[in-house]
Protein backbone atom coordinates (compact mmCIF):
# COMPACT_ATOMS: atom_id res chain seq x y z
CA UNK A 1 0.00 0.00 0.00
CA UNK A 2 1.34 3.27 -0.69
CA UNK A 3 2.07 6.12 1.53
CA UNK A 4 -0.58 8.11 0.04
CA UNK A 5 -3.08 5.66 0.75
CA UNK A 6 -2.62 5.19 4.20
CA UNK A 7 -2.40 8.58 4.84
CA UNK A 8 -5.89 9.13 3.23
CA UNK A 9 -6.96 5.90 5.07
CA UNK A 10 -6.44 7.55 8.19
CA UNK A 11 -7.72 10.62 7.71
CA UNK A 12 -10.69 9.08 6.75
CA UNK A 13 -11.22 7.08 9.44
CA UNK A 14 -10.31 10.12 11.99
CA UNK A 15 -13.07 12.02 10.17
CA UNK A 16 -15.43 9.44 11.27
CA UNK A 17 -14.17 9.06 15.05
CA UNK A 18 -14.10 12.87 15.10
CA UNK A 19 -18.14 13.28 13.64
CA UNK A 20 -19.10 10.18 15.96
CA UNK A 21 -17.54 11.56 19.01
CA UNK A 22 -19.69 14.99 18.07
CA UNK A 23 -23.06 13.29 17.81
CA UNK A 24 -22.30 11.18 21.20
CA UNK A 25 -20.92 14.23 23.28
CA UNK A 26 -23.58 16.19 21.62
CA UNK A 27 -26.30 14.08 22.61
CA UNK A 28 -24.76 13.22 26.04
CA UNK A 29 -25.09 17.35 26.83
CA UNK A 30 -28.50 17.02 25.61
CA UNK A 31 -29.57 14.76 27.81
CA UNK A 32 -27.65 16.37 30.58
CA UNK A 33 -29.15 19.76 30.22
CA UNK A 34 -32.76 18.16 30.34
CA UNK A 35 -31.91 16.34 33.19
CA UNK A 36 -30.90 18.88 35.29
CA UNK A 37 -32.95 21.72 34.17
CA UNK A 38 -36.23 20.38 36.13
CA UNK A 39 -33.56 19.56 38.89
CA UNK A 40 -33.21 22.90 39.81
CA UNK A 41 -36.43 24.32 39.09
CA UNK A 42 -37.36 21.33 41.61
CA UNK A 43 -34.81 22.38 44.50
CA UNK A 44 -35.56 26.49 44.53
CA UNK A 45 -39.30 25.36 44.59
CA UNK A 46 -38.56 23.11 47.53
CA UNK A 47 -36.29 25.25 48.98
CA UNK A 48 -38.09 28.61 48.82
CA UNK A 49 -41.69 27.37 49.21
CA UNK A 50 -41.40 24.79 51.70
CA UNK A 51 -40.35 25.36 55.53
CA UNK A 52 -40.91 22.16 57.20
CA UNK A 53 -37.85 19.83 56.87
CA UNK A 54 -39.65 16.66 56.81
CA UNK A 55 -41.73 17.65 54.05
CA UNK A 56 -38.67 19.05 51.79
CA UNK A 57 -37.09 15.10 52.79
CA UNK A 58 -40.29 13.49 51.50
CA UNK A 59 -40.69 15.51 48.39
CA UNK A 60 -37.00 14.49 47.52
CA UNK A 61 -38.32 10.96 47.80
CA UNK A 62 -40.80 11.66 45.55
CA UNK A 63 -38.90 13.60 43.49
CA UNK A 64 -36.45 10.78 42.92
CA UNK A 65 -39.28 8.34 42.34
CA UNK A 66 -40.80 10.10 39.51
CA UNK A 67 -38.03 11.02 37.80
CA UNK A 68 -36.86 6.95 37.76
CA UNK A 69 -40.43 6.29 36.82
CA UNK A 70 -40.13 8.26 33.94
CA UNK A 71 -36.69 7.23 32.82
CA UNK A 72 -38.19 3.65 33.42
CA UNK A 73 -41.28 4.52 31.11
CA UNK A 74 -39.00 5.95 28.59
CA UNK A 75 -36.09 3.25 28.01
CA UNK A 76 -36.94 2.47 24.77
CA UNK A 77 -36.32 5.40 23.41
CA UNK A 78 -32.99 6.14 25.16
CA UNK A 79 -29.79 4.85 24.22
CA UNK A 80 -26.15 5.56 25.17
CA UNK A 81 -24.15 5.14 28.39
CA UNK A 82 -25.47 8.30 30.13
CA UNK A 83 -29.30 7.19 29.92
CA UNK A 84 -28.98 3.93 30.39
CA UNK A 85 -26.27 3.78 33.76
CA UNK A 86 -25.35 7.10 34.65
CA UNK A 87 -28.40 8.73 34.47
CA UNK A 88 -30.53 6.78 37.42
CA UNK A 89 -27.83 6.43 39.20
CA UNK A 90 -27.13 10.38 39.13
CA UNK A 91 -30.68 10.79 40.02
CA UNK A 92 -30.46 8.22 42.85
CA UNK A 93 -27.38 9.61 44.19
CA UNK A 94 -28.18 13.23 43.99
CA UNK A 95 -31.74 12.98 45.36
CA UNK A 96 -30.06 10.76 48.30
CA UNK A 97 -27.60 14.11 48.80
CA UNK A 98 -30.37 16.28 48.98
CA UNK A 99 -32.26 14.43 51.55
CA UNK A 100 -29.05 13.84 53.79
CA UNK A 101 -27.96 17.07 53.50
CA UNK A 102 -31.35 19.50 53.86
CA UNK A 103 -31.22 20.82 56.85
CA UNK A 104 -27.33 22.20 55.97
CA UNK A 105 -28.46 23.36 52.06
CA UNK A 106 -30.85 25.04 53.60
CA UNK A 107 -28.65 26.83 56.30
CA UNK A 108 -26.11 27.50 53.80
CA UNK A 109 -29.06 29.26 51.80
CA UNK A 110 -30.03 30.93 54.70
CA UNK A 111 -26.40 32.48 55.14
CA UNK A 112 -26.18 33.61 51.75
CA UNK A 113 -29.41 35.48 51.66
CA UNK A 114 -30.87 33.25 49.31
CA UNK A 115 -33.25 32.75 51.63
CA UNK A 116 -35.37 34.46 54.21
CA UNK A 117 -34.46 33.70 57.67
CA UNK A 118 -36.46 30.91 59.60
CA UNK A 119 -39.34 32.30 61.54
CA UNK A 120 -39.49 30.80 65.04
Amino acid sequence: MKKEQKKSRAIVILLIVAILAYIIIAGVFASAALAIIPLIIFFFLVEIFIQNSIIRKILWIVYGIIVIALYLNSTNTLAGFFQNILFPVAVFITCMLLYMFDSQIRSWLEKSKLLPAKKY
